[in-house]
């Protein structure tokens, strides 16, 4: 009794008509010139598999406007006008062995394009991305890229010869932090000291001045994240000191030294990656921090983000933010910072001045890869 009525069914099925469809309608693709204008905020994604990426955001609802692609354990940097942006990056032909090249890449951001490359000497840092890898002096002329081979020295790219100009030995030393005007940088030494590099006007030759007893590296350390204040550089220490150092004269001296901590119970120091960040516009500098320091803690996500002004020494906010590895304030006054979290994603916040610095969600956007260094633009 069962087959002669599946046999019914599909022979009915069989002799239905076809039904008319309307015609799909046409499609037209095509390539925009250029991104939505705007505010960005632009993301370093490394991919420990294979190469990283520049994810370029709206700044304001964290809209998708693109990606820049880069080599294997990069790091960027961004220009101040949001125009230009580079990444240091290491190409490998086999990744895991044999050749490889060190190239500074050059995007037109608005046209996410490489707009030209200049290939570095082979000893390019590969690390995560921290932003005192790549720098550019404050006059534009010259990029300065971080190299360890172990040794340490400073890459000067003259940018628009497109060409290297030097490599400056900085034994002992880490991280590029540009002078406020000119062509020249300081970098952190592991004595305590620091040294300030002032280049001529090809950027070929260099002179350079030591300041000592900058901090105590065996008593309490610097982190290599620092901020740059109208009082000149602004460093944290592993205790939880703001250590202010001016290079305005050419030699660099210690300002200022206040403690963030003192009086605080519950053991709180700073951490992450890129883990402070000053808004010239607000005027404070903000850090973050976790609970329970201990020895080798200096990387733990926070707990809070602290506020502090630098003029009163004071830290005047303190606000719950969990899981955050690195901090960035959006550029002029406008009161909003972007974290980059541990559970890979980027959030944006915007931030009650009149209420004590606390700091509300809003907005936020999941992301592929590590994001450990954020760049927001005008």
């Amino acid at each position: 009794m069962i087959r002669p009525i599946l046999g019914l069914v599909a022979c009915a099925v069989m002799a239905a008509p076809a039904l008319a469809q309307d015609p799909l309608p046409s499609e037209t693709f095509g390539v925009k010139e250029a991104i939505d204008p705007g505010p960005n905020v632009i993301v370093y994604q490394e991919s420990l598999s294979g190469p990283g990426s520049l994810v370029v955001l709206g700044a304001d609802d964290l809209a998708m406007k693109g990606t820049m692609p880069s080599g294997s354990f990069g790091t960027m940097l961004v220009d101040p006008a949001g125009k230009v942006a580079y990444s240091l990056s290491t190409f490998l032909k086999r990744y895991a062995y044999g050749p490889m090249e060190t190239v500074l890449q050059i995007y037109d951001v608005a046209t996410l394009t490489v707009k030209s490359e200049v290939v570095l000497p082979p000893k390019g840092v590969m690390a995560l991305s921290y932003a005192a890898l790549l720098q550019q002096s404050a006059d534009g002329k010259f990029v300065f890229a971080q190299n360890a081979t172990p040794a340490s020295s400073i890459t000067v790219v003259d940018v628009a010869a497109g060409a290297v100009a030097q490599e400056i030995p900085t034994p002992g030393c880490w991280g590029i932090y540009p002078t406020a005007t000119g062509s020249g940088f300081t970098t952190i030494c592991g004595d305590g000291s620091l040294m300030t590099y002032a280049l001529s006007a090809d950027g070929k030759t260099a002179t350079e001045t030591t300041g000592t007893d900058i901090f105590d590296p065996d008593e309490d350390p610097v982190f290599a994240t620092t901020a740059r204040s109208e009082a000149g550089i602004v460093m944290v220490t592993f205790k939880g000191d703001v250590v202010i150092a001016s290079d305005a004269d050419g030699t660099p001296k210690k300002v200022d030294r206040f403690s963030m901590t003192a009086g605080v119970e519950g053991g709180w120091v700073p951490g992450g990656y890129n883990l402070v960040t000053y808004s010239s516009g607000l005027k404070r500098l903000f850090v973050l921090m976790h609970s329970g320091g201990y020895d080798g803690s200096h990387k733990n996500p926070s707990e809070e983000v602290w506020t502090v002004d630098l003029e009163k020494k004071a830290v005047v906010g303190r606000t719950p933010l969990a899981g955050a590895l690195s901090i960035t304030a959006a550029p002029g006054d406008k009161p909003v910072l972007y974290t980059l979290m541990a559970d890979i994603k980027l959030i944006r916040h915007e931030v009650d001045v009149a209420g004590g610095y606390a700091t509300k969600v809003a907005g936020e956007l999941p992301l592929v890869d590590l994001p450990f260094l954020a760049t927001a633009t005008p």
